[in-house]
């Protein structure tokens, strides 16, 4: 395991929860690069699929599904969480906390505070799509 510098009150965003441990963007930069922990990502699905991270170790699991997914989190691996702004992820963070994970920090600021410092980031311009009008072709594909 990493040693990660943390601290006990966010300086970046405003939400904090008692117990929650902060991770600033720069250190949490570092220990991705070096594979030294898992990113998980609380944002939905769109979102992450609009502004992602190139590391090996990121998980999208949108906060909503966090407690069907987290028996499949081991408790001995360092997570970062991170949302947009740290509110959500702050209270991923307390939920890991609550389920007896040592090791999960969340990311002060959130992506806002990632994008803030430019760290290294992929933006696109994915967007799902609204309606669907079926074809007239009588196909199935569509349904």
């Amino acid at each position: 395991m990493a040693t990660i510098n943390y601290y006990n009150e966010p300086k970046v965003q405003k939400f904090n929860l008692e117990g929650v441990k902060h991770i600033s963007a720069q250190d949490a930069l570092e220990i991705m690069k070096n594979e030294e922990a898992y990113l998980i990502d609380v944002r939905v699905e769109l979102q992450a699929k609009q502004t992602y991270f190139e590391f090996q170790n990121v998980f999208n699991i949108p906060l909503h599904k966090l407690p069907e997914k987290i028996e499949f989190i081991p408790k001995e691996l360092d997570l970062i969480i991170i949302c947009n702004t740290g509110n959500d992820s702050v209270k991923a963070t307390n939920f890991f906390n609550r389920q007896d994970y040592k090791n999960v920090y969340n990311l002060d600021g959130g992506i806002s505070e990632w994008k803030r410092l430019k760290l290294p980031v992929i933006e696109t311009t994915y967007s799902e799509i609204k309606e669907h009008t079926p074809c007239s072709g009588g196909c199935t594909g569509c349904s």
